[in-house]
């Protein structure tokens, strides 16, 4: 069986449907035949709606069966620690919950990770299309699935910026609904992920902008304060990439109020620098600055990569033609800016 060949994998599963027609029994006979046949540990975690019955955590173990009365799911949770730290993973010990309510089940956030995964695995994508409607949503599913729609319905929104006090909003609660530009460009954090009452709790929200099409409008309009706030609201959300993507909006917004910026950079091994640990050794090969006072020529064009290689060929036969120029476009993160 895959059991015994150890071909069986760690995936999650759902069962869904309408109450009273056999969820319950199946899960309850599954626990039973992975835990006598299989013999498997199996934590069976079962609550009733209504209380009727008593909510409780079940464990076959070696053998053995022990039952609790879990009425907070205190005795699952101390389970599920106790055999991960002892190293057992779900192919080994079954964790199986049983009459879970879809609106107590809370979920942070979705990760970068979840909508990469969805796209690959689900919706068949390559990796630049992904990239590419992330570029454009931000992490809104719903923009990330209507790619071409979410560009037009983005850049209409835009349009209604019509100055920097409009952006300000875009980092507040304030304008819920209106029809201004708000609902399609802000999106919503909490201020603390791990306290559930914050997500239902209107005034511990909080309000950021994540695509980077969006950042790359709001460079040649805001002041670098703008995005240093951003900058704060990502730190706050422990959200590494929307700090990274308004660090990098900070500084456009640097070069495009002529700022003097001091840019420290190194040559580094590209392969492998996820998995490497060490990560100072690979990057460190060369180390050096540039000094810019003032870059007088910036512009954000290229609307896909064929439009982005002209924009280089261009200007490399004509130096003078631009100082700073940002794509307006994804390159799978591999490209930010280019500045002579």
């Amino acid at each position: 069986s895959e059991f015994d060949t150890g071909k069986v994998v760690n995936k999650q599963f759902v069962l869904m449907g309408s109450p009273g027609t056999g969820k319950s029994c199946i899960l309850a006979l599954m626990c039973f035949y992975i835990a006598v046949h299989h013999k498997r540990p199996v934590v069976w975690f079962r609550q009733v709606v209504g209380g009727i019955y008593m909510t409780t955590t079940r464990l076959f173990y070696e053998g053995k069966y022990y039952e609790w009365k879990d009425q907070k799911g205190e005795i699952l949770e101390s389970l599920y620690y106790a055999f991960n730290s002892r190293g057992v993973n779900p192919t080994n010990c079954w964790f199986c919950l049983d009459g879970m309510d879809q609106a107590g089940v809370y979920e942070k956030k979705w990760f970068n990770i979840d909508l990469e995964y969805f796209g690959h695995k689900h919706m068949q994508m390559q990796e630049s299309d992904v990239d590419a409607r992330f570029f454009v949503s931000g992490g809104s599913l719903r923009e990330f699935l209507n790619y071409d729609g979410a560009k037009t319905t983005v850049k209409t929104a835009l349009n209604l910026i019509a100055k920097p006090e409009d952006a300000e909003n875009l980092l507040t609660m304030y304008g819920i609904g209106s029809n201004k530009q708000i609902d399609r460009i802000r999106m919503r954090g909490v201020q603390d992920l791990n306290n559930v009452d914050h997500y239902v709790d209107l005034w511990k929200w909080t309000s950021c902008v994540m695509s980077k099409l969006v950042l790359h409008h709001l460079t040649a309009m805001m002041k670098p304060n703008f995005f240093e706030k951003l900058m704060a609201i990502a730190k706050g959300m422990n959200d590494d990439r929307l700090e990274g993507v308004a660090f990098e909006g900070y500084f456009h917004t640097l070069v495009r109020h002529r700022r003097p910026i001091c840019v420290h950079y190194c040559k580094y091994d590209n392969v492998g620098r996820r998995l490497v640990a060490n990560w100072e050794t690979i990057m460190r090969q060369e180390i050096g600055r540039i000094d810019w006072k003032e870059l007088a020529l910036v512009e954000c064009e290229g609307g896909n990569r064929t439009e982005c290689v002209a924009v280089m060929e261009s200007w490399a036969a004509n130096p003078s033609k631009m100082d700073y120029w940002i794509p307006s476009t994804s390159l799978c993160e591999t490209i930010d800016a280019v500045a002579k």
